[in-house]
């Protein structure tokens, strides 16, 4: 429970034309995490060869290739799911399909022949849609032109067919009009131009001038900032009405083939997306068990696979191997040599194993070290009770906790983990509420056990801070376990997180206690070197002699160990801060209830008032709880005994989200 699961090396030879039949009983069961046998000293030793992947990591490669490809097209007519972030954290439920083993060969064939009709027709859809996308933008460009056209009052036609003159048409800034009609009679006065406003900074304008003067006036334009603006050949010599007929009848037939496209594409999505998925999938793990082979090593027949095993599936694993080889294969089990670092599995008890999600947020543990989840799952609910404390607040999270974790049908497994970390947060505001007397934010509503962090401010930082030693406390015993398993017994006394660490918490709060923030009484006090120095003393003869540092830097790491306990100690103050806010919240809340008349209208806007004030207290301090709570445990907690730096266990197995394969007795 306080330790991750225990690993066992499995080794076994195997023939070469037994190693499929094994590798596809073993994907469907995820008892083994495949260790690459290059890795290893027995690579070299036995001489081995690399297990290499095959045609199959290649094919597979491309026709993945091509179904993501029609997939693509397929989601531009799929009626769209709700793709909000709640939907997208709870996953979709999906109906799964049953498939059976068939051989590789004869599986890719039947795809390839699947896809090369389908990607026919898909590709066929989608150059026609791609064509009429082009046209429709060329057309919507036209009526853009158009609609700029009638501000000016002329057509495409009116602009063409001048023999000795030139007319142009864009867009200018409107301050510059003035300077371009001078710039224009600097070169001559046989010129007209009409102008009309376009937006606040702009304007549309039409200038008529003699051809003979084109490079002189088109460089005034230039000048004065003037793009212009091209007819569209298509409407060139059209009026302005025929012209805006034509560009609606081109639309509007557009938009039928466009229609009737993506009716067909719907059609055709509907029948095949199904199927592609399913396709797809297989696909995945047909690549998946083909790389699988470049963790083997090879003889000239034979080939041996090498990986970690839990202890409770020693057995299943062994038996898989056994069976799928038909009985040609020499399977042993060994213990893990004291260099290697198995991977890290998590089993913890029902009542905790949700907890695991906030474990594994930080890191999986060593697989030499406690994992603290066991631990955890009293003291994050705890502290997280202890900030937000109110009955009727905490029935509503472990509602809320009931329907996520319990109740809701997602695929999601850390949704339901975080729903039963929720549940137990919620107990604990309950708790919590019951000793600060307070019920959706009411007081007098219940007697409290104790007293309101609000009302007594001293002493609920008093219980906060002793809360935290007591945690403190807990987290060095966890870390003198640690050091004991490690046979670092003196690291284990002497350690600023071992029985040196729990003295040195010990005394500081008994001083403190006893005198406060009186530093020149505390110094006085005979008690402050036995359970204040002495424990430095040993702390700094410890780094000392222990841990092979100098004596100068061995004074400068107690210095900083006792310096990081009281920072330590002082962030648990972040519980009654909390605290208080939560009920500081309801006070107001209170307030405007009160301040309301006692009328009908009154009691209604009470009601409302206190539906959306436990809704607003409930949203913000519970994000705002969890955030604290967590921050408490990776920066205070963790970091005593827990390093996080393990490697999960990652078993061979197939991922399913969309297929089954009915499993062997």
């Amino acid at each position: 429970m306080l330790k991750p699961v225990r690993m066992k090396r499995l080794d076994a030879v195997i023939l070469e034309e037994k190693r499929e039949d094994i590798l596809r009983e073993l994907k469907e069961r995820g008892v083994i995490q495949l260790i690459d046998i290059k890795e290893t000293p027995l690579y070299k030793s036995l001489n081995l060869s690399a297990g290499k992947s095959s045609w199959v990591k290649v094919n597979s490669s491309e026709l993945l290739s091509k179904i993501d490809g029609i997939l693509e097209v397929f989601n531009l007519v799929r009626e769209r799911k709700d793709q909000s972030i709640v939907s997208q954290f709870l996953g979709e439920q999906v109906n799964k399909k049953k498939v059976e083993e068939v051989p590789v060969e004869k599986l890719f064939d039947e795809i390839e022949d699947k896809i090369y009709f389908l990607e026919e027709k898909v590709n066929r859809i989608s150059s026609e849609l791609e064509k009429l996308k082009k046209e429709k933008e060329e057309w919507e460009n036209a009526k853009d032109v158009l609609s700029k056209l009638e501000k000016l009052g002329v057509g495409p036609r009116d602009l063409k067919g001048f023999k000795t003159m030139l007319a142009v048409f864009g867009v200018i800034p409107t301050k510059e009009i003035e300077k371009l009609d001078e710039n224009i009679k600097e070169i001559t006065d046989l010129f007209a131009y009409q102008s009309v406003e376009l937006d606040k900074k702009n304007s549309l304008i039409l200038v008529i001038y003699p051809r003979k003067f084109e490079v002189d006036i088109g460089r005034a334009l230039r000048l004065r900032r003037f793009e212009e603006i091209s007819i569209p050949f298509n409407i060139s010599l059209l009026d302005l009405n025929s012209a805006k007929e034509k560009a609606d009848s081109e639309l509007a037939s557009i938009k039928k083939e466009e229609e009737n496209l993506y009716k067909e594409l719907k059609k055709l999505s509907d029948a095949e997306y199904g199927n592609l998925l399913l396709m797809k999938e297989t696909l995945q793990i047909e690549k998946f068990m083909d790389e699988a082979n470049t963790f083997f090593g090879r003889t000239s027949r034979t080939y041996l696979l090498r990986g970690w095993v839990p202890l409770h599936l020693v057995n299943e694993a062994r038996e898989i191997i056994e069976r799928a080889s038909d009985g040609y294969s020499v399977v042993w089990i060994s213990d893990p040599e004291e260099d290697e670092e198995p991977p890290t599995l998590l089993k913890n008890p029902k009542p905790t194993e949700s907890l695991e999600l906030i474990t594994m947020t930080y890191g999986a543990p060593n697989y030499h070290e406690i994992d603290p989840t066991s631990v955890i799952a009293l003291t994050f609910p705890l502290i997280f009770g202890l900030m937000f404390g109110d009955v009727g607040q905490g029935l509503i999270l472990m509602a809320l906790g009931y329907y996520l974790g319990v109740r809701l049908e997602t695929p999601n497994i850390q949704v339901k983990r975080l729903g039963r970390t929720i549940i137990l947060c919620g107990f604990f505001s309950i708790i919590a509420g019951a000793i600060y007397g307070s019920v959706f934010g009411l007081e007098g509503v219940i007697h409290p056990l104790w007293k309101s962090p609000l009302h007594h401010i001293p002493e609920a930082i008093k219980f906060s801070l002793r809360v935290g030693i007591g945690i403190l406390i807990l987290s060095c015993i966890l870390n003198m376990a640690n050091e004991i398993m490690h046979k670092k017994y003196a690291d284990a006394f002497v350690g600023p997180y071992g029985v040196a660490g729990i003295w040195l918490l010990l005394g500081g709060t008994i001083l403190v206690t006893k005198h406060g923030t009186d530093i020149f009484s505390l110094i006085d006090d005979p008690l402050i070197f036995p359970l204040l120095a002495l424990p430095l003393l040993v702390m700094v003869i410890g780094e000392w002699r222990v841990t092979k540092i100098s004596l100068v830097w061995s004074l400068f790491e107690t210095y900083e160990n006792l310096f990081r306990y009281l920072v330590n100690s002082i962030s648990f103050i972040r519980i009654v801060i909390l605290a208080i806010i939560h009920e500081a919240l309801s006070s107001m809340m209170v307030l405007v209830m009160d301040s309301m008349p006692p009328t009908i209208v009154g009691f209604a806007g009470k009601a409302f008032v206190f539906v959306l004030g436990n809704l607003f207290i409930l949203g913000i301090e519970m994000f705002v709880s969890f955030i604290q709570t967590l921050r408490l445990h990776y920066y205070e907690i963790f970091s005593k005994f827990y390093s996080g730096e393990g490697k999960s266990f990652n078993p061979f197995k197939a991922i399913r989200r969309y297929t089954y394969i009915e499993q062997k007795l």
